[in-house]
């Protein structure tokens, strides 16, 4: 049986890149060295948005807290997200982030995606949802909007944020 090969491609905008599979995307490990590229591939295909910004972002975070995050999600292809039920215009078509909770104070990782500019924000009882699309939030569930009201410890930050 013939080995398989990746095909390098490409589908370029501006400074929008989405490679058809992670290994073809330039990582820069010594900018981002808590992550790896894989984490925010598609898990099904490969496929990799290219973001900097975005990974600048969760590498901030990732400083912030000072222990590992585990992306529970990132980027999914469009037959992957149809596949799996996402959302039709879900943020992971692009690159969002699904991040554990486990193990981690939910309000600090809410304040360090907060404090270094992801806009949305999807709130659920093991995980928290950030992106960069329009400033909206939501919660997943009234499992999840019970478990962020409690020991707020925020002072009400989630009440302004349904303001």
């Amino acid at each position: 049986m013939a080995a398989l090969s990746r095909q390098a491609s490409a589908w370029r905008s501006n400074s929008l890149v989405i490679y058809s599979h992670w290994t073809l995307a330039p990582w820069d490990a010594k900018r981002w060295p808590n992550f790896l590229p894989h984490e925010f591939a598609c898990p099904e295909s490969g496929e990799f948005y290219w973001w900097p910004e975005f990974f600048d972002k969760i590498q901030a975070v990732r400083t912030a807290l000072g222990k590992p995050i585990v992306i529970n999600s990132a980027h999914r292809s469009f037959w992957y997200n149809q596949r799996i039920g996402g959302a039709p215009r879900s943020e992971h078509k692009k690159l969002a982030l699904d991040i554990s909770l486990h193990g981690h104070n939910r309000f600090h990782v809410l304040s360090a995606c907060r404090a270094v500019g992801f806009t949305g924000t999807g709130y659920y009882s093991t995980w928290l949802h950030v992106d960069m699309g329009r400033k909206r939030f939501w919660y997943g569930s009234k499992q999840a909007r019970r478990y962020w009201a409690a020991n707020d410890n925020l002072k009400g930050t989630l009440k302004k944020r349904a303001a």
